[in-house]
């Protein structure tokens, strides 16, 4: 956390003279990077929506300032809520040499959340052994943050760090790229293997990982074999589905709150058009 902390506090240094506005007005999405991120199932990001409509938007986004742009590297989900509600949202700048060195944070990052399922669990495991093990693209990388001066095995030690086997450590970078090879012939279904929606065995999947790319094309019909029914993880959500109008009427809420002497005509603007949007669903013919 404090390296976090000084690796922000670095990076805010940096703006080059962009206002906060410009910034949050200019952040980009790579689809590279946002690949890495589990989808939500839908329950999930209708509740965290709920929430942030509720409470507002808690933790800050996290920013990588490169070659000039503002890329999304931690919280795609609740940004585009706040996008999609016009709402005010709070981010921090992060500092990476390189895009490999972005990507090592977010495994670590999504690795260190309490809610991954087992088998983001296990994705993530074993990209981060594929990574430092050096065998990702299949040349070892040098110089890298995670480069470890020492004789211990990568599978042991991450082994050790998770609480699992070496051998589980070896058959979970298996399993990664059997699901990125699943994910490019078919990316929906990966995310729903991911996610926990797709029944699928592990075995068979690290079993993918012996084929070429062009191989697991060949073989769609054979991937679509071996998966089960669909059986969502969790019980459809029984809380209240909220109408547009309920929606709205939180977000006019939450803008009065945070109006105050301080308060820019932004602000106003911002309640002015939220009051005029809720005229129009209030009006509009069911």
């Amino acid at each position: 956390m404090a390296k976090e902390k000084n690796v922000a506090k670095k990076a805010t240094s940096n703006f080059l003279g962009d206002s906060k506005e410009v910034i949050k007005s200019n952040i980009i999405i790579n689809d590279e990077l946002k690949q890495m991120i589990p989808a939500l199932q839908k329950e999930e990001y209708e509740q965290l929506e709920a929430n942030i409509l509720e409470e507002g938007l808690r933790e800050p986004i996290l920013i990588w300032k490169t070659d000039g742009q503002y890329v999304l590297v931690d919280g795609h989900n609740r940004y585009s809520i706040t996008q999609k509600h016009q709402l005010h949202f709070d981010f921090k700048l992060l500092e990476f040499k390189n895009m490999e060195a972005a990507k090592d944070w977010m495994i670590n990052n999504q690795l260190g959340r309490r809610n991954l399922t087992d088998e983001q669990r296990a994705y993530f495991i074993g990209l981060r052994y594929q990574r430092e093990k050096g065998t990702q693209g299949g040349q070892k990388r040098t110089g890298d943050q995670h480069q470890v001066a020492t004789s211990v095995k990568t599978e042991v030690r991450l082994a050790e760090e998770y609480k699992t086997s070496p051998k589980s450590v070896r058959n979970n970078a298996d399993y990664a790229t059997g699901v990125d090879l699943i994910g490019k012939t078919d990316p929906a279904l990966k995310e729903s293997i991911l996610s926990g929606d797709t029944k699928i065995r592990k075995s068979d999947v690290q079993g993918l990982a012996k084929l070429t790319e062009t191989e697991v094309k060949e073989q769609a019909e054979t991937i679509q074999q071996l998966i089960s029914k669909h059986k969502p993880l969790k019980k459809p959500s029984v809380k209240k589905t909220l109408t547009p109008t309920d929606i709205k009427k939180k977000e006019i809420n939450k803008v009065l709150r945070r109006i105050d002497s301080n308060s820019t005509p932004e602000d106003f603007h911002q309640l002015r058009n939220l009051i005029d949007q809720l005229q129009e669903i209030t009006n509009s013919p069911t």
